[in-house]
């Protein structure tokens, strides 16, 4: 597995409740808990001082950048019938859940997943880049952290 695609699923993954981190160093993503919630230590001892500078958080995708995904993927479809289906689906009540079984309906998961995704690698590229990083030389110590040759 790529760091792009692990870099994605912490994006996308937007519960509250814990954090992800990506350590500068190795390019591990580390998950963080409260205490409370797992029993364990936490995995970053940001009492360490090299803690701040090895480790950055992975910013989250929020439900209202989310929903203008959903309305940018219906201004997209050619099919107006089907445009309308999608947009009354986020006019309802629950749009998330409502959207998801009308691209569903309509059969076009595909092209959701697809457009869903080439937005969160934008996003992702876009962070890095902000952060003045390098995605080949982070995706490279990933991969020899998992023993995986760089091609």
């Amino acid at each position: 597995m790529e760091l792009m695609d692990k870099l994605i699923f912490s994006y996308s993954d937007n519960s509250f409740e814990h954090a992800y981190f990506l350590d500068l160093w190795t390019g591990e993503i580390i998950l963080e808990m409260e205490e409370s919630m797992t029993g364990e230590e936490p995995k970053i001892d940001w009492d360490d001082d090299e803690s701040a500078e090895r480790y950055i958080e992975i910013p989250k995708t929020d439900s209202n950048e989310g929903y203008r995904l959903m309305v940018d993927f219906a201004r997209q479809i050619d099919n107006s019938k089907s445009r309308d289906f999608l947009f009354d689906a986020l006019d309802r009540r629950r749009p998330f859940r409502r959207f998801k079984d009308a691209v569903i309906q309509l059969g076009i998961e595909d092209e959701w997943y697809k457009f869903e995704d080439a937005f969160f690698r934008q996003e992702i590229k876009d962070w890095i880049e902000l952060k003045g990083l390098s995605y080949k030389e982070l995706n490279e110590k990933f991969k020899a952290g998992r023993g995986e040759k760089s091609n």
